[in-house]
């Protein structure tokens, strides 16, 4: 390529396309620095069968669930764990979740129920449900999942329990979703950021579906924060304020990722996800805006892209370089995704993955304008 290609570039297409290298580098920093540590985690090589007999004490709370209850709980109930018991909070349940837990009571021992009546005056979140079983239960050891969740196999709590030690206060792992491949993209995205940067020693978020700590480490923190409304997101908050570089394990292993049979729409997940967005305005100083940043950098890649593109189609050697950028990006990305896709087990996402890549600025970023101006 000449070297005086620039000549031929006015100062303000020099600009346009300056610019939108610097997004490519950001870019390529999450890419190459932080979400690439999820791509090539290496599992732990623990033999799970030499693991202490410390008790687990596994929380799930339940709200008219009762097919759930019957179909999944049973998955759960016969962990290969040799301590461990699960508490199901059965919260102002209508339906027969009672008869079913009840049932499931003869045959399982370790199964532990709690209820909170139906209350015509006071509405209670799942904050609530899920402190009560936490103060339930016996062990030192607390993994909290949904009634959606399911393991897929009988050592998902030994798993999760490899990772306990001296400074280890919390475990953070994977849940991956079974249907509409937007909603698994979405999930997908959502993981990719937080996981890899707690993998890369910098935690600030977790998902009460697949999360193990310390029961002093909920009750020295004053449990769920005080400020929670009906729709925040607990769990989220939660692992924001215990989360450190010294006291936080990240487990992606085969036998510690979960699935959930999730049936939400579309537009029920992006309600949800909503509310996750809003709620992160209880998260610790320092880690606020942590997830917006890369969907902010990436919109403005995307929208330099085709400025640049367009203003510099008159000179050849200009337009060939965005395009070869964008193809940099393009093939770092494709990489990542296969990478982890791979190894949280998502199949046939990579395609929807790219697709919500760009979408996803769409939906995302008014939510965001809007949650900053109900801060004020």
């Amino acid at each position: 390529m000449n070297l005086d290609f620039l000549s031929l570039l006015s100062i303000e297409q020099q600009i346009i396309i300056s610019c939108f290298v610097l997004f490519f580098i950001i870019q390529a920093v999450y890419y190459c620095a932080v979400f690439i540590r999820v791509a090539f985690y290496r599992a732990k090589s623990t033999n799970l069968s030499d693991l202490s007999q410390e008790g687990i004490s596994v929380v799930i709370c339940a709200h008219n669930e009762s097919e759930k209850l019957e179909k999944l709980l049973p998955k759960i109930l016969k962990q290969g764990h040799p301590a461990f018991e699960v508490i199901v909070v059965n919260h102002r349940s209508t339906d027969d979740s009672a008869d079913v837990l009840n049932l499931l009571k003869l045959t399982y021992d370790n199964l532990i129920i709690r209820t909170i009546e139906l209350d015509e005056i006071f509405t209670h979140n799942n904050a609530m449900a899920w402190g009560i079983g936490i103060k339930a239960a016996q062990y030192e050891w607390i993994v909290l999942t949904d009634i959606n969740c399911y393991p897929e196999n009988e050592n998902w709590l030994m798993a999760l329990r490899q990772n306990f030690g001296k400074k280890i206060d919390i475990v953070l792992s994977y849940t991956r979703i079974q249907r509409h491949k937007l909603v698994r993209a979405d999930n997908f995205f959502d993981a990719l950021s937080y996981l890899s940067k707690a993998c890369a020693g910098k935690p600030y978020a977790g998902s009460g579906s697949n999360i193990a700590f310390r029961k002093d480490l909920f009750f020295n923190n004053r449990g769920f924060h005080p400020q929670l409304k009906l729709h925040d997101k607990a769990d989220r908050i939660f692992a924001n304020t215990v989360c450190k570089k010294a006291n936080t394990s990240v487990d992606l292993g085969f036998e510690s990722v979960n699935r959930s049979s999730l049936r939400l729409s579309f537009k029920e997940w992006m309600r949800k996800r909503r509310d996750e967005l809003r709620s992160q305005r209880l998260f610790r100083p320092g880690t606020k805006n942590v997830g917006y940043f890369e969907l902010v950098s990436r919109a403005f890649y995307y929208a330099l892209f085709i400025v640049a593109l367009i203003c510099s189609l008159d000179v050849q050697w200009a337009w060939i370089t965005v395009l070869s950028v964008f193809a940099a990006r393009l093939i770092m990305q494709i990489i990542i995704f296969i990478k982890a896709q791979k190894q949280l087990k998502e199949k046939g996402l990579l395609f929807t993955s790219l697709y919500w890549d760009i979408v996803s600025l769409f939906l995302y970023l008014p939510i965001i304008i809007l949650s900053k101006r109900e801060r004020r």
